[in-house]
């Protein structure tokens, strides 16, 4: 299910991920600020768990396949980093 950030609130924002700019005491700039954060990592975390099922890591609702292959998996990637 992919969220669409509210333009209208966002419009006042120049870059709603900005913490720096951002007034957390107004709710249409903190809502900004949340819609954009999880309109911008939902692909992120999609094509992680697409990797992760194609590496056979998880099931197609998301469930841990087999456990023993997640630290060959950790060990793989602080290696590549």
């Amino acid at each position: 299910m992919d969220r669409k950030p509210n333009t209208e609130s966002m419009a006042a924002l120049k870059n709603p991920l900005d913490v720096d700019r951002i007034n957390i005491d107004d709710p249409s700039e903190r809502q900004a600020f949340y819609e954009a954060l999880i309109a911008h990592g939902a692909p992120l975390v999609r094509e992680e768990r697409m990797q992760a099922f194609r590496a056979g890591l998880i099931d197609e609702q998301g469930r841990v396949v087999d456990r023993s292959r997640l630290t060959d998996v950790d060990a793989k990637l602080s290696v590549e980093q």
